[in-house]
């Protein structure tokens, strides 16, 4: 990742970030800005078009009256470019409401741009796969823990199904949706409690506006989200109850997030591994096994260009397997 804008169709660049690289010409883009429709080669039909050049591949998004801009070498593959660029849209929503209801004067991107450049400088795993990091607990305690949280939102006020669990920067339990449960993570991940035990932030969710809370228990933070005209004043012993109920139940749980290490699932010619459960969208990527700097990124950038590949061969009608072969290297998927 290298730039990323965002313009608004009159011609105004409203943020200019460079992550890494040298700098975009902005007259460029401006002149893209009005005519990107007509040129531009379309992608997923998701109303994302991108120019590729010698050196750098372009991917532009159309959102009401905005253009998101992201500009990368070549090595990074459209489809993950593309599920960034949708994620910064999503939280952009999350934050400032419908985006038909956007405009200059009172949409601050650059408030933001701490936790939509997150989303470019991290590129970890869950991201490209549009997934969420889990810690790995028991069925019979994810029992518990999910009795716990039922028990706490049937209260009124309370949104139902809309509580979760964070450790580190992993989630521990969620009763949100994964899109959800994802872009509260993204938040989160941007922007940490830190010193502070309670935040309160507006958040857009299905359709409506409503209160996020993010509040500091020991280790943990717990997450609860209610109507936007419920004080917290009213949620206040409710939340010192279940954070008793959490701290005492001797629940078998981690009090920090563990590392995932790959000789924990995988036989030694294993060098990396990626699972991805679809339906819940919980990601494993254990980390690499210890070696010189040079190795792993090796590993990585051709395990990375192995994925791409296969995310254009699973497109085709039939495939759910995929094998390949590149000089020492075998890439296998399912």
């Amino acid at each position: 990742m290298e730039n990323f804008y965002i313009i608004n169709k009159t011609g105004k660049v409203l943020l200019s970030k460079n992550i890494t690289g040298k700098k975009l010409d902005e007259n460029l883009l401006l002149g893209f800005s009005s005519s990107t429709s007509n040129f531009c080669q379309s992608l997923f039909d998701e109303n994302i078009k991108e120019v590729v050049t010698a050196e750098s591949k372009i991917l532009f998004k159309e959102v009401e009256n905005y253009i998101f801009v992201l500009h990368s070498s070549l090595n990074i593959g459209s489809y993950v470019l593309k599920t960034i660029i949708k994620d910064i849209v999503n939280l952009c929503e999350f934050i400032f409401g419908k985006s038909s209801e956007w405009s200059d004067g009172f949409t601050d991107f650059k408030g933001i741009q701490d936790i939509l450049c997150n989303q470019m400088f991290e590129l970890n795993p869950t991201t490209i796969v549009k997934g969420i990091k889990k810690i790995s607990i028991d069925e019979g305690v994810q029992e518990r823990i999910d009795k716990l949280l039922s028990v706490f939102e049937n209260q009124d006020g309370i949104c139902s199904n809309s509580t979760l669990i964070i450790l580190g920067e992993t989630i521990l339990y969620s009763r949100f949706n994964l899109n959800e449960s994802r872009m509260i993570l993204q938040y989160y991940k941007s922007r940490p409690l830190g010193s502070q035990v309670l935040r309160y932030v507006p958040v857009y969710i299905q359709e409506s506006w409503s209160n996020l809370y993010l509040v500091k228990m020991q280790n943990y933070v717990f997450v609860f989200k209610t109507f936007i005209d419920k004080p917290y004043s009213i949620f206040k012993d409710r939340v010192e109850e279940f954070r008793i109920s959490l701290i005492q139940s001797r629940l078998d749980i981690p009090i920090e997030e563990p590392p995932l290490l790959l000789r924990l699932f995988a036989k030694r010619e294993v060098f990396a591994l990626l699972y991805i459960n679809l339906k819940t969208g919980n990601t494993i990527f254990p980390q690499l096994r210890p070696g010189p700097e040079i190795q792993q990124r090796e590993i990585i950038n051709v395990f990375w260009n192995f994925y791409y590949q296969t995310c254009s061969f699973i497109k085709i009608p039939g495939v759910n397997e995929i094998s390949i072969n590149k000089d020492q290297y075998r890439f296998y998927a399912k």
